[in-house]
């Protein structure tokens, strides 16, 4: 038998947006070393799992369909779980269900960890995943591509919606949402580890988060991240959180944005790579709706949607470095700090802003647009609008 490695965690990365941070431990994910339904079920078991709570494939529920792929149907009310150590499964196959999918506290409703590539499909029809203390869906691997395809809704109470996690390799995410996912934690949450590869995540599904962030994709290594999101999301923290370490951040929302504490966007290079937000949904958050930076890359903002900030900024647009700034505002802003704020601070990026869209400040000394630059680039600022703000302030 393989030696076990150490426990594995993973951070909830809401605190990069201020929202606090919540580590998981996934030792779960180390049980792929072992290949077997005996041995699957007796590491379930032995991690205070119950093996008996769910299919561990292939049985009858879940027949291998070719050498690679196994299909689940009728009632896997209890759940699925593929440990798949080195193969040789790279594809779970869970639909044409007879029952909703309802296993028991702390077990996942659908999980496939594996050395090698991971893709789930997961089509629930007119039954839904629900789980307590644990994810609705949960993917891993060390090293493989992950893709994550869901049509149905997912209720989490104390866990996640869709958790996926990577470690090492080169190590692309996919995950393709459709339906309604309530959740404790990250409605659709991505961490990296030591992974490079791309983070995609396109949502089309309404989105409650009661203690977290809404949709979270993180990269800790090299590759872009990309979010898509057009439903409704209501979260504690942050809407939705795109981070990468070294390159590219876009964030294309069409939804409607509730964060009660934290950031409506959330998008973030910390590198020079270039951040581009796209959103058209109306944004009430408590600190800024919209909020898009990179170390030296440019930062772009394209907003028609109403946007509410009740302590701090509208939007801000900014770097550090010597990217261009640009800010298309075409939506009313009310904040209680700055509406707009656009800087390439320390560095000499040009700092556009065009807003057609009226702008109000309810704090003291606050302003509706400032733009500015470090450097002697030009700074442009046109707008249409009406601006009604008390003053003037810089920062919140």
């Amino acid at each position: 038998m393989a030696a076990q490695p150490p426990v594995q965690t993973y951070t909830n990365y809401a605190g990069d947006a201020g929202g606090g941070s919540q580590t998981f431990a996934s030792s779960d994910a180390w049980r792929a070393a072992l290949l077997g339904t005996v041995a699957a079920g007796a590491l379930l078991f032995g991690y205070g799992r119950r093996a008996y709570a769910q299919h561990i494939p292939p049985d009858a529920t879940c027949p291998t369909t070719n050498a690679t792929t196994i299909t689940c149907t009728g009632d896997v009310s209890t759940g699925v779980s593929l440990i798949n150590g080195n193969g040789p499964y790279t594809t779970l196959n869970v639909n044409t269900l007879t029952a909703n999918i309802t296993p028991a506290d702390g077990v996942y409703g659908i999980e496939f960890t594996s050395n090698d590539d991971v893709t789930i499909n997961s089509k629930t029809g007119a039954f839904s995943i629900s789980t307590t203390n644990a994810n609705g869906i949960y993917a891993y691997s060390q090293g493989g591509q992950i893709t994550v395809d869901s049509t149905g809704d997912i209720a989490s109470n104390g866990g996640g919606g869709i958790r996926v996690d990577r470690n090492g390799g080169l190590t692309n995410v996919l995950i393709t949402s459709v339906g309604d996912i309530t959740a404790t934690y990250a409605g659709i949450g991505v961490s990296s580890g030591q992974s490079t590869g791309d983070i995609t995540v396109d949502s089309t599904g309404d989105i409650t988060s009661t203690n977290s962030t809404g949709i979270q994709a993180v990269n800790d290594g090299y590759g872009n991240v990309s979010v898509t999101s057009s439903g409704t999301i209501i979260a504690n923290s942050t809407g939705i959180q795109a981070r990468a370490s070294y390159d590219n951040v876009t964030v294309d929302n069409t939804g409607d944005i509730t964060a009660a504490n934290r950031y409506g966007i959330y998008a973030v290079s910390n590198d020079t790579g270039a951040v581009s937000v796209t959103s058209s949904g109306t944004i009430h958050s408590d600190q800024d709706g919209i909020y898009a930076t990179s170390d030296s890359g440019a930062v772009t903002v394209n907003n028609t949607g109403n946007v509410i900030s009740t302590s701090c900024r509208g939007i801000l647009a900014a770097n550090s470095g010597g990217g261009a700034i640009s800010v298309t505002n075409d939506g009313n802003i009310t904040s209680y700090f700055t509406g707009i704020r656009a800087a390439s601070v320390g560095g000499a990026g040009t700092v556009t802003v065009n807003s057609t869209g009226n702008i109000t400040t309810t704090g003291p000394n606050a302003s509706a647009i400032l733009a500015s630059t470090d450097g002697a680039s030009l700074v442009s600022v046109t707008s249409s609008g009406t601006l009604n703000a008390s003053g003037f302030l810089p920062v919140c």
